[in-house]
């Protein structure tokens, strides 16, 4: 018999050099491309002024912060949430897809505004478990919204969940005066009340239960008319080998996919569209390739045309990249970090952020450019805590253009559209002791041609009564003027000034090129040099379309392959173009370079097929569609359809006149296979035994003994196999917080009367 279970052991000591954690329950949902859900735990004020995340998942990360908010730590282990003497009733305590059987363990005296459990993708079960000898107050100002512990999933979900309060918690709920609901668990697949809510092992008196509703719509598959008018380029026109007359185009996405719609002329609105059936994918036209397979099957159409190429200019290129503010962390001196202003909130703005993206840069020699750390996980830290934190913003003495704060209208300073506003200061030659400011740019047409451009300058007064100064267009002497570019540091100049600013920093990513910073033009040529022209429009008066361009002298770079604008002569300070107008560039002897091109596809109009706009009638029975996320109704009719594939699509046009609260929808209530069970009331109180039950260190099986049963238990358990009766706490018999195989170790251990882990057997726990 010595001799089995010495064998037994060597072969359990060989398996326990793989650690496997248990984890009770899945834990929090992952975020993937597929399933966008970010589980969290948090702590949020009612008001939403603040709030204090203690679990946050990103995809493969998950953060935990122990330190968030005082006695609320979260063991991830376990997937439970220890309160101890909790004073938040202010708060609600917010559990987003934390996966299977979420616990929160109470300690002490916990105070909390109210509990929500939310799963509506409904996904795991996320029961709510309350363990614990302490006692839970909820909701005792009586905060209105929702019950004190609301458990919320989607009409119709299929997972059981439910809420489950262990006898020893004393547990004190309170509704708020105008929702009289203490308890509610929403769209439960549970049929039984008893197991949807335990308090004590119980089912609390009272609970109510009805089936759960779901509010279900006709829906309308739609080509929906935008317009019929205007082009719309669509990718480039491509060959199909298997079906050549048809009319195809690629788009590519980041040189790696090559999406390719079919489009197919409709009759009844006169106009080419998608065709929507030639898919492989639901609700997404189109058939994405990569290069190799493309290539298989489909074939650019070319042709010569005025060649396209991009350019740049050399300030472009050596200020690409993304802004930041540079900043430094003390911990790493040496290390570069750059950080991006986050606001949102009243009173908050780029200056005064509520907090800052931080991001770290690395740099890169070749390209003589601070990239982006990729290893260095996306962070938030509130503009409060960056101190603490251990970042500061750089900063630097620089000589800026002088600012200059005044009103925008005389006293007394209040009103819809009366501001405090901050301008650049001008210093006029003639009366340098008067106060102007600039208030905009402005450009000089005639007959459409472009004589010159400047800055829109304002004179400031001074209100000797209340002491500030204002500008007021109102007065003739307050009137706008215009200062053309080339009189600036002539008759009127900025005034400058040396401040101390935090300094920016640009950053590359990997996938940042020359297309990301440079423009696209057609090559011309003249006298043997190269030029860029870049086609604008020009409204006429009367309505007509005049085609212009942007011509840059270039020069071509073969050490980087790409084209760049220079400086029409050296006596210019920057790059600039001329504008011309198609009859100049002939008469002036410039020439559109032909290439072989692919060949752009064009539509005329635009159409937007929509698979689930949802059916709405007038007073008369007409017929309309509206999404659900867009304020206005197409027109259709049961006689006015057009078939792709097995679907038969109304055909709509704009309803410009009908407002959709006019309408009326074809929403209805449906019953679901879910269920909702609420406890009504204005108090319930539970009075918990304040004592957890005990258990043998070791019991794994739960019989109260220690046996070669218990280790079997948690090798079953590890292994995802089924186990008659199961206690996570027991099992830990080497209490390092975690149950692994290294447990059923020293259970075998310590029958084979061998050294191991003191108290297996003996002691409770």
């Amino acid at each position: 018999m010595k001799k089995l279970i010495s064998l037994l052991i060597a072969a359990v000591m060989l398996v326990s050099l793989c650690t496997v954690t248990a984890f009770a329950g899945n834990g929090p949902l992952k975020t993937t491309d597929y399933v966008p859900v970010w589980a969290r735990v948090s702590l949020s004020d009612i008001d939403g002024d603040e709030v204090f995340y203690l679990v946050e998942s990103f995809f493969d990360e998950i953060d935990v912060d122990n330190e968030a908010f005082p006695g609320a730590v979260y063991d991830l282990s376990a997937n439970t949430l220890t309160l101890t003497d909790l004073d938040a009733a202010r708060m609600t305590l917010f559990v987003w897809y934390m996966g299977d059987d979420f616990t929160i363990q109470v300690e002490g005296d916990c105070h909390l505004g109210k509990i929500f459990v939310r799963n509506d993708m409904d996904i795991y079960n996320t029961n709510l478990n309350i363990t614990g000898s302490g006692s839970l107050t909820l909701n005792e100002n009586r905060y209105g919204g929702f019950a004190p512990i609301d458990l919320w999933s989607i009409e119709g979900g299929e997972q059981p969940m439910k809420l489950n309060i262990a006898d020893t918690v004393t547990l004190h709920l309170y509704a708020s005066e105008d929702e009289n609901t203490l308890i509610n668990v929403n769209g439960t697949s549970l049929t039984s009340a008893a197991e949807a809510i335990s308090v004590g092992g119980a089912l609390p008196q009272g609970v109510q239960s009805k089936r759960a509703t779901a509010t279900e719509y006709t829906y309308i598959p739609m080509l929906a008319v935008e317009s019929t008018t205007g082009t719309n380029t669509v990718g480039d026109t491509v060959i199909s080998n298997s079906d050549p007359d048809g009319k195809y185009a690629v788009h590519v996405w980041g040189g790696l996919e090559y999406t390719v719609n079919r489009y197919v002329y409709v009759d009844a609105i006169g106009m080419w569209v998608v065709d929507p059936s030639y898919s492989e994918l639901d609700e997404q036209p189109g058939r994405i390739y990569d290069f190799a397979e493309f290539s298989k099957r489909f074939t650019y159409l070319q042709s010569e045309q005025p060649t396209r190429i991009r350019f740049a200019t050399d300030e472009e290129e050596a200020n690409r990249g993304w802004r930041l503010l540079q900043a430094a962390k003390d911990s790493e001196p040496g290390e570069v970090y750059g950080v991006s202003p986050i606001w949102g909130s009243e009173g908050s703005s780029y200056e005064n952020p509520d907090e800052y993206a931080v991001y770290h840069l690395i740099w890169n020699e070749a390209e003589g450019m601070y990239y982006k750390d990729a290893s260095f996980r996306y962070t938030t830290v509130p503009a409060g805590d960056m101190e603490a934190e251990g970042y500061r913003l750089v900063t630097g003495e620089v000589e800026v253009k002088a600012q200059f704060r005044c009103w925008n209208a005389p006293a007394p300073y209040e009103g819809e559209h009366v501001y405090f506003n901050k301008y650049d200061r001008i210093v006029s030659a003639e009366e340098p002791d008067a106060v102007f400011v600039r208030t905009g740019t402005y450009s000089w047409t005639v007959n459409g041609e472009l004589v010159a451009e400047g800055i829109r300058v304002n004179r400031v007064f001074y209100d000797g009564e209340n002491d500030c100064w204002y500008l007021d267009e109102n007065t003739e002497a307050g009137k706008a003027f215009g200062v053309k570019n080339e009189d600036i540091g002539v008759t009127y100049d900025y005034t400058t000034e040396m401040q101390q600013v935090t300094k920016e920093i640009r950053y590359l990513t990997e996938n940042y090129g020359f297309d990301d910073y440079s423009h696209e033009a057609y090559l011309l040529s003249k006298d043997g040099e190269f030029f860029a022209a870049q086609p604008y429009t020009v409204i006429r008066s009367g309505g007509e379309e005049e085609t212009r361009y942007s011509v840059y002298r270039l020069e071509y770079r073969e050490d980087s392959g790409h084209y760049y604008a220079v400086k029409l002569s050296e006596d210019d300070e920057v790059v600039a173009g001329w504008d011309k107008t198609p009859a100049q560039l002939e008469e002036e002897g410039y020439v559109f370079e032909q290439s072989l091109q692919n060949v752009p596809l064009v539509l005329e109009g635009y159409a937007c097929f929509y698979d689930y706009l949802t059916e709405y009638r007038d007073a008369d029975g007409n017929l309309y569609a509206a999404s659900e996320w867009e304020p206005y109704a197409y027109r259709c009719s049961e006689d006015n359809t057009v078939t792709f594939g097995h679907t038969v699509y109304y055909i709509g046009t704009l309803a410009e006149d009908v407002e959709i609260s006019d309408l009326t929808s074809t929403e209805r209530e449906v019953e679901t296979d879910s269920y909702v069970y609420w406890l009504p009331g204005t108090e319930y109180h539970h009075e918990g035994s304040g004592a957890e039950p005990t258990v043998l260190l070791g019991d794994a099986d739960g019989d109260d003994l220690l046996t070669i049963l218990d280790a079997t238990a948690i090798q079953r358990s590890l292994a995802n196999l089924p186990t008659a009766s199961f206690n996570e706490k027991a099992a830990d018999a080497d209490e390092d917080g975690s149950v692994m195989i290294l447990d059923a170790t020293a259970i075998q251990r310590k029958l084979a009367a061998l050294s191991t882990h003191e108290g297996i057997g003996t002691k409770r726990v």
